[in-house]
Formats: structure tokens, C-alpha cells, sequence
């Protein structure tokens, strides 16, 4: 049978766990043993070492078996704030009956490999009894203690490992909604533009738009989200994009992409690209009846990665501010930000000269999604 990753886990510790209560019992037997070998030669007895051994390694090593019987047992009843007096008089009664199971067994070895003590064993068991009742129950609590610790380990890993989980399929269901949220705000406009297409009797404008649309629908509603994805994805997603516009707008929108070819596998933000182009096309060249250019660039450093987007329009308003700006685009692009980054990410617009507006998105730099493209990059690119 196939165990899951928790109990394999699990399974991987406790067995990690027996092996260092062997270990620590083995370097106790040993001390022991080194203590009877020195008092046999100091009283005059030239015993061998060996014998030495057997008369203290079974009573230690005997706790290499008890102690995972102590940990089902501190398992299985529980010692828990607030302290309830039944698990407490359960344990006790365990550890008098370990203590008494260990002080017999370390009696018996300790009668029969030491130096034959001249009482019988009945009185030597019970001067070795009472000597190591006492000793044995708090080695069965300092076992007991132990197993609470890591047991109180294994539960905050477990919350650890819970809170992550939770807090990762958070950010993804917040990061989903932000993205599906431009998809009926984009889709409505390529509609609205097709049916403007077709009222001017442009059809093959119209059909144009609407292969276009097609092909950036199959994009969008291919099923499986993913937050980030490569830079070459979303330029091929863009440029789909940028030729419904360009159609839209009776080819008095003109556009080119300048991305160095070493950027096109690092990993972006889903979709960060086209809100902050339709602005630009919106206040860009909505707002008068010229001709317009929206350019697409981005820069790297080690640290950063850095997109730009720059159209020639009439620029802000005077007294125009980011914190400010209405609309789902620019929004939608800080809060994915703020969830996908935190601090180490920013948005924010810039003047241009003589006129126009530029988008700088900068992005931590993280390592290349060397995956296919998910969508073919348009043959026109840059095409006026």
C-alpha cells in the first residue's frame, strides 16, 4: 500500500526518533558499565569488561522496546492543558508498572552477570528494587515529556504547514478573481467594437476583430489558472490584443514591443500587460481624432524586472494622482501586484515629453518559466 507524504512522514520521524532513544540509551548502558568495571577493579575484583556489560546493558537497553510503548501510551492518553486528574493517576499507575518491569529486569542481569552477591536473590532484587523504583518511574516521565514534545512539534508543524496551504489557495483565489475580473470588462469591448465594425458596414473589419477574439478566448478560457506566466505569453496575448485595437480604430493606432530576447522566459503577472495598454489607448488615442503610437518595452536588471508601457497622447490631467485613478485596469494591476509581490512591487505612471504618459511596472526577477507558449505570437508584430 502507497502511504500519503503525512504518513510518511510521520512514519520517517518515528523511526528517526527509536533510533536516537537507542542511541542514548546505549551511551547510558555503556556509562554504567564503565562505572561497575571501575568499582569491580578498585575493590579488587579483576572482572572483565564483558561482564561488565551484561550486567547493565539489558536494563537500559530494555527501554529502547519500553519507549514506544511510553509514546503510544503519552498518545493515547493525552496530558493536556488544563491538567485533568485522570490521564495524570493513568500515567502514574503506567509508570509504577515500567518501573517495576525495568527494576526486575535490571535485578535480574545485574544478579546474574555480577559478582554473585552472597544474599539470594529475593533480597538482592529488593535492595535493587527500592534503589531503582524511584529512577525508573521518572525515566518513564522524562519519556512521557518527551513524547509531549514531540508530539506538541508535530502538531505546529502541522498548523504551520495548514496556515501555508490556506494562505497559498487565499492568494490564488484572490489572484483568480482579480484576472477573470478583466474578462467580461475586455470582452465588452471588443463586442462593442466588432458591432461598430459592422454598423460601418466593415466586415471584414468586424470578422477580423472577431478572430482575433476567438483566438484570445481560447487563451482565457483554457481551464487551468495560473498566475504567472511567461513575458513571450503575454506579449503573444498583447499583440492579439493591440490588433483588435488597431482595427478598431481604423489603423490610426500604431504599435511596437522592444523585449530583449533573454526576458521572453521570465515569469510576469497574468494578464498585467493589457490593462495598462488599454488605458493607454484609451486616454491616449480615444480622446482625439489623431493618429497614435503605443509602445511596449521592458529592461532587467538582477533584481528587477521592469515593463513599460508608453503612448503619445495628451498626457495627465492636471493634479492627477495613481491612488486616485478610477476604473478596473490600473486597480486591478495594484492589487494583483501588492498580492503577488507585496512591497517589492510598484506601479506608478510618469509624465512624457513633449506629451504622453509613461507605465512602468517594476517586478522582482525571478528565475525563467521555460515552459511552451501557450498561445503562437502574432505574425504582425509592430505591424502600423
Amino acid at each position: 500500500m502507497i502511504l500519503e507524504p503525512r504518513r510518511k512522514s510521520e512514519l520517517h520521524a518515528g523511526w528517526v526518533l527509536w533510533w536516537a532513544s537507542l542511541a542514548v540509551w546505549t551511551v547510558l548502558a555503556l556509562a554504567d558499565a564503565a562505572d561497575y568495571f571501575l568499582s569491580w577493579r578498585l575493590e579488587g575484583h579483576p572482572a572483565s569488561f564483558w561482564r561488565a556489560l551484561g550486567a547493565s546493558f539489558p536494563g537500559w537497553e530494555v527501554w529502547a522496546l519500553l519507549s514506544p510503548l511510553v509514546f503510544w501510551l503519552a498518545r493515547r492518553v493525552p496530558l493536556r492543558s488544563p491538567a485533568r486528574l485522570r490521564p495524570i493517576l493513568a500515567h502514574f499507575l503506567f509508570s509504577v508498572l515500567v518501573g517495576v518491569f525495568h527494576s526486575l529486569i535490571h535485578a535480574t542481569f545485574g544478579w546474574l552477570f555480577g559478582l554473585r552477591p552472597s544474599q539470594y536473590f529475593s533480597r538482592y532484587f529488593e535492595s535493587t528494587f527500592l534503589d531503582w523504583l524511584p529512577i525508573s518511574i521518572l525515566m518513564y516521565w522524562a519519556v512521557v515529556a518527551v513524547a509531549m514534545g514531540f508530539d506538541y512539534y508535530q502538531r505546529f508543524r502541522d498548523e504551520q504547514l495548514h496556515a501555508a496551504t490556506l494562505a497559498h489557495q487565499l492568494t490564488e483565489a484572490r489572484l483568480e478573481a482579480l484576472t477573470i475580473q478583466l474578462h467580461p470588462h475586455f470582452l465588452f469591448n471588443t463586442l462593442n467594437a466588432a458591432v461598430a465594425l459592422v454598423r460601418t458596414h466593415d466586415n471584414t473589419g468586424a470578422a477580423n476583430v472577431l478572430t482575433q477574439l476567438g483566438d484570445i478566448l481560447r487563451h482565457l478560457l483554457r481551464g487551468n489558472f495560473v498566475p504567472q506566466v511567461p513575458l513571450r505569453d503575454e506579449l503573444a496575448f498583447l499583440e492579439r490584443y493591440l490588433e483588435i485595437e488597431r482595427v478598431r480604430f481604423s489603423n490610426r493606432l500604431t504599435y511596437s514591443v522592444h523585449v530583449p530576447e533573454g526576458l521572453l522566459d521570465l515569469p510576469v503577472p497574468n494578464l498585467i500587460l493589457q490593462p495598462l495598454v488599454e488605458n493607454a489607448i484609451r486616454h491616449g488615442l480615444g480622446s482625439h481624432d489623431n493618429a497614435g503610437n503605443v509602445e511596449v518595452a521592458a529592461t532587467a536588471d538582477d533584481k528587477s524586472l521592469v515593463l513599460i508601457v508608453r503612448d503619445d497622447g495628451p498626457g495627465l490631467p492636471a493634479g492627477w494622482t495613481l491612488a486616485e485613478s478610477g476604473g478596473v485596469g490600473l486597480g486591478n494591476v495594484r492589487s494583483r501586484l501588492t498580492v503577488l509581490y507585496g512591497a517589492a512591487a510598484s506601479v506608478h505612471l510618469e509624465p512624457r515629453t513633449p506629451h504622453g504618459v509613461e507605465a512602468i511596472v517594476t517586478l522582482p526577477r525571478q528565475s525563467a518559466l521555460n515552459i511552451p507558449s501557450s498561445m503562437p505570437v502574432n505574425q504582425s508584430r509592430g505591424k502600423p
